[in-house]
């Protein structure tokens, strides 16, 4: 039952990608968000949720990222050990804490990867906590994901992006309200990326396409 709740694996993108490790190989759907995956990576290489009304009164306290049902194919808290990299959220936990349940769910390793502390902690909470404020009043869709341009890892190969990127859309105004990437450095600098940009490295890259979820 937990596998049908939580994993689906679309066996699709293995049959004609598996000449590129980082295409996305796995699709996981949870109640609060889905996400594309690469088991070669470790990583998650793009998050997707709706949000409106975001925040809440649950606490995270006491919750920790878990492996789920990705097992032996997942990062795990001995990957981060001693790494000096966060574990960066890519579905913020704030953003359900109006359900305890779905906050909890955000805390998976297919729900994050290796964030310096100074990008984690600083302008890309400062973007989740202006989303989430946004959201109040206002229907968004949001996209985030990870570029991985070098074979930087930590731990057992769990890679580490080169960069983070994070598209907003308002579905009520029909405008996309952010779209920028923000290097994973110790000094992060944020740039502006257009959508046909985005739409043409997700595709060429990593097998995924955005105009699914933009209509």
């Amino acid at each position: 039952m937990a596998m049908n709740r939580y994993l689906l694996t679309i066996g699709l993108f293995l049959f004609y990608q598996l000449c590129d490790a980082q295409k996305a190989d796995t699709i996981i759907i949870t109640k609060a968000y889905t996400c594309y995956y690469s088991f070669e990576l470790k990583d998650p290489i793009m998050v997707v949720y709706n949000l409106y009304h975001g925040g809440g009164d649950c606490k995270r306290e006491g919750f920790s990222f878990k492996t789920g049902e990705l097992k032996h194919r997942s990062a795990t808290a001995k990957d981060y050990k001693g790494s000096s990299y966060d574990k960066g959220h890519l579905a913020n936990a704030e953003d359900f804490a109006f359900d305890c349940t779905l906050e909890e769910s955000t805390f998976r390793y297919w729900n994050c990867y290796p964030q310096t502390p100074t990008l984690n902690r600083g302008i890309w909470k400062t973007l989740e906590t202006q989303i989430r404020k946004q959201s109040q009043h206002d229907s968004l869709l949001i996209l985030c994901g990870g570029f991985y341009d070098d074979r930087k890892q930590i731990g057992d190969g769990v890679a580490i992006p080169t960069s983070c990127w994070k598209l907003v859309y308002s579905h009520t105004k029909h405008l996309i309200l952010e779209s920028a990437t923000y290097t994973n450095t110790d000094s992060p600098v944020r740039s502006d990326i257009s959508l046909e940009e985005l739409k043409r490295i997700l595709l060429t890259k990593y097998g995924i396409e955005l105009q699914n979820w933009l209509h």
